[in-house]
C-alpha cells in the first residue's frame, strides 16, 4: 500500500525499489567525482546537456546496494527497459507546504460557512467577469434556514448570474420550492424544483448556460427543461444574496459553502455532486469558505478573484461537509 513504509531522508515515500525512476539531471561521471572530496547533500547534475540522463531509486531486479538515495544510474534518455519508470512529482518544499496546509485544515476543520439573514448582508466578486451568454457553470452548497419567504409569491435571491436568478420561492398552495428563472425570450420564464425546500437541509445547486439555454440542477438532477433567457449585457459576474426590490424582496436566510464558477457547461446529465470542489483548467474561481473570519473570501483557483463579504457572518458547519455526514 502506498505510503505505509518509512520515508527516505528527503521525506518521500516509496522511492526505493520497484522500478528505476527517471530524473531531470544529466549524467556526467567526472562531474560527480568532485563530491568524493567535498560531500554535498543531494547535488543536482551538471548544467550542460550530456548524452545520458540519470535514473535513481533502484528496482526490483537489482541488489539492495543500488536501492539507496545516493546511487545514480546513467542511461541513454531514449532507452526503454521493463524496470524503468517515472514519477510525477512536486518539489520537496512544495510537498511539505501542502502537507502543512492540509494538517492545518484538518486540525481546525474547514467546516465554515457564511450565514445570511438580513438585506444588508451580501457577497460580491469585483474581479470575476465572464460572458453572459456562456458557456458557464455556477454551483455551490446552500443550507436554507428559517424563516422562509412568507405568503404566496414571496421569494429570496441566493444567486444572480446575468439575468438568471436562483431563488427560494413561496408558491402558496404548492409549498416552498427552489426556482431558477428570469426574463425569457420564450416560455417558461422559470422552473421549479421537484422537491420542497427543507429548512436546515444542505443542497447542491448548479446553474449552467450553453447553446441549449440555462439549466438548473438540484443535487445532481436536472429540474425541468433549459430556459431561454434574455441576455441584457455582454459580460456578467456572480452576485450572492442581493435582494431585488422589484421581484425578490425578501432577504435569504441561510448559509453558503463551496462555490465554483467555470467557463464551461460542466453538467449535461445526472451527476453526483462533490462535497468539496476542485480546481481545473476550466475553473474561473473557486471558494472553499475555509477562512472562518474576515471580510475577504479567498479564491482557491489561483486566479486571485477574491470575494468581498458585507455584513454576512461566519459560522461553523460547512454545508458541503454536512452532506457527507
Amino acid at each position: 500500500v502506498v505510503g505505509e513504509l518509512k520515508v527516505n531522508p528527503f521525506g518521500l515515500n516509496d522511492i526505493h525499489g520497484n522500478v528505476w525512476e527517471w530524473v531531470q539531471d544529466w549524467c556526467e561521471r567526472t562531474y560527480y567525482g568532485q563530491f568524493q572530496e567535498k560531500p554535498a547533500l543531494n547535488p543536482n547534475g551538471p548544467s550542460s546537456a550530456g548524452s545520458a540522463r540519470v535514473l535513481r531509486g533502484g528496482s526490483w531486479d537489482r541488489a539492495a546496494s543500488y536501492c539507496r538515495a545516493s546511487y545514480r544510474l546513467s542511461y541513454d534518455p531514449v532507452g526503454r527497459e521493463f524496470s524503468f519508470g517515472f514519477r510525477v512529482s512536486l518539489t520537496v518544499d512544495a510537498v511539505k507546504q501542502a502537507n502543512r496546509a492540509r494538517e492545518a485544515i484538518s486540525e481546525q476543520g474547514h467546516d465554515y460557512a457564511l450565514n445570511f439573514s438580513d438585506a444588508g448582508e451580501q457577497l460580491e466578486f469585483p474581479d470575476l467577469k465572464f460572458p453572459s451568454a456562456g458557456p458557464w457553470t455556477v454551483e455551490g452548497w446552500v443550507t436554507p434556514r428559517a424563516p422562509l419567504p412568507a405568503n404566496g409569491g414571496g421569494s429570496s435571491v441566493v444567486f444572480l448570474v446575468s439575468d438568471a436568478a436562483f431563488v427560494v420561492k413561496n408558491l402558496g398552495g404548492q409549498g416552498i420550492k427552489w426556482s431558477a428563472g428570469g426574463p425569457a425570450t420564450k416560455p417558461p420564464p422559470s422552473v421549479y424544483s421537484d422537491e420542497q425546500v427543507e429548512v436546515n437541509k444542505p443542497v447542491h445547486v448548479a446553474l449552467t448556460c450553453g447553446p441549449e439555454g440555462v439549466s438548473f440542477y438540484l443535487n445532481g438532477v436536472l429540474q425541468g427543461q433549459p430556459l431561454q433567457l434574455f441576455v441584457s449585457r455582454p459580460e456578467t459576474t456572480l452576485r450572492v444574496c442581493q435582494p431585488d426590490p422589484k421581484w425578490h424582496k425578501a432577504p435569504f436566510h441561510g448559509e453558503l459553502d463551496e462555490i465554483r464558477v467555470s467557463s464551461v457547461v460542466r453538467y449535461r446529465e445526472k451527476f453526483t455532486p462533490q462535497p468539496r470542489f476542485e480546481t481545473d483548467a476550466d475553473t474561473l474561481a473557486l471558494y472553499h469558505f475555509d477562512e472562518g473570519e474576515g471580510v475577504v473570501l479567498k479564491d482557491s483557483s489561483g486566479k486571485d478573484r477574491d470575494g468581498k463579504i458585507t455584513e454576512a457572518k461566519w459560522v461553523q458547519g460547512g454545508t458541503g461537509s454536512q452532506a457527507t455526514r
